[in-house]
């Protein structure tokens, strides 16, 4: 039954969960914080046992627990809590599939105390942080690349066999590459290949790590500049946009566009890879992620594929193709400057 229809009770139940949801998220942060999670991947408690443990008040841990068990986190097994499925495979600190930093994250500032003001953003039509997602000096993008770092490599794999055959890749610039996941996996894949990776200078020291762990360090070069003025080095075969458009606007992607167009090779590929809105911006995925960018952005937006594809076309693309990533919420874009194969130009 959709939200908002059925009897009175259910409608009023519904309106509640909405009032409420900031609980959820305040006891999941909490849990991660507090280590509930690592404790109990060791066994079940009761809360007396786990508050001694943790070193926390009685009361208080037995209210965290109850409120983690009633949202499906955990689980009550003959007078001790024990971990849900879910908490099993994503807040367990040490596994690869582990969540709880970018729980934390999330839940932190900017987002948290920004969201608080949800009115003021709508009526200034965008954030109203200083340091929003484009500024240099805005900390949260380095808390927040460590966080999805393992996620995303397991994304880039993906994402590279999916489009492996467009290559060779050679020369890769990842542009607002982030944790330099989706560059650098693809220049892993090649001994030939060398990468360019840039973003603020903070971010860039998680992009190093990557590079380490991959083993490609040598092969990359990291540049710290903005990518609304960075002067692109020319001749690349890929130039990676990855989960940076939405903090644009139209305009902005337009020009940047434009500059890749100008800096790839002539069988240079464009990857293009974020969240795309469909046409009525209707999925809930999508409206969270708008309002995620809303809360952070001056500009951006969710855009949809037609956007895309009329910006691309515009700054000279002619061969542009939508691939879904198995197991990623982004869908990549890849557009090139030759044939056109995908949709008749208009």
């Amino acid at each position: 039954m959709p939200p908002g229809t059925g009897s009175t009770s259910a409608q009023l139940d519904h309106l509640l969960q909405v009032a409420y949801a900031f609980m959820g998220t305040s006891a999941l942060k909490a849990g991660v914080e507090s280590g509930v999670f690592r404790t109990l991947a060791q066994g079940g408690h009761d809360a007396p046992t786990l508050a001694d443990q943790l070193g926390l008040p009685q009361r208080s841990t037995r209210v965290l627990l109850a409120t983690l068990a009633a949202y499906g986190l955990l689980k009550r097994d003959q007078g001790k809590f024990i971990l849900t499925e879910t908490a099993k495979t994503y807040l367990v600190p040490g596994k690869d599939e582990y969540l709880g930093d970018m729980v934390a994250v999330i839940a932190g500032d900017p987002i948290w105390s920004t969201a608080g003001r949800l009115t003021d953003v709508v009526r200034q039509n965008g954030s109203v942080i200083s340091a929003s997602a484009l500024s240099p000096d805005n900390s949260y993008w380095v808390g927040y690349n460590r966080s999805i770092r393992r996620s995303l490599l397991t994304q880039a794999e993906a994402l590279y066999e999916t489009i492996r055959e467009e290559g060779p890749f050679r020369r890769i610039l990842d542009l607002a590459c982030g944790c330099g996941a989706l560059g650098l996996t693809f220049t892993a894949k090649d001994t030939e290949a060398q990468a360019i990776c840039e973003d603020w200078a903070p971010v860039l020291e998680t992009a190093r790590e990557t590079a380490g762990e991959l083993g490609v360090l040598s092969r990359t070069t990291f540049v710290s500049e903005s990518i609304l003025t960075m002067e692109l080095p020319e001749n690349q075969d890929l130039i990676i946009l990855g989960n940076i458009c939405h903090f644009l606007s139209l305009d902005q992607c337009l020009a940047l566009f434009r500059r890749c167009h100008k800096a790839l090779a002539h069988s240079g590929k464009l990857l293009v890879f974020d969240s795309i809105a469909d046409e009525d911006r209707d999925s809930p995925q999508c409206s969270m992620m708008a309002l995620s960018v809303l809360l952070q952005s001056a500009e951006g937006d969710v855009h949809t594929f037609e956007e895309y594809w009329e910006k691309l076309l515009q700054a000279g693309f002619r061969d542009i193709n939508l691939y879904t990533i198995e197991g990623s919420p982004s869908e990549c874009l890849l557009a090139g400057k030759q044939k056109l194969r995908g949709r008749p130009c208009e």
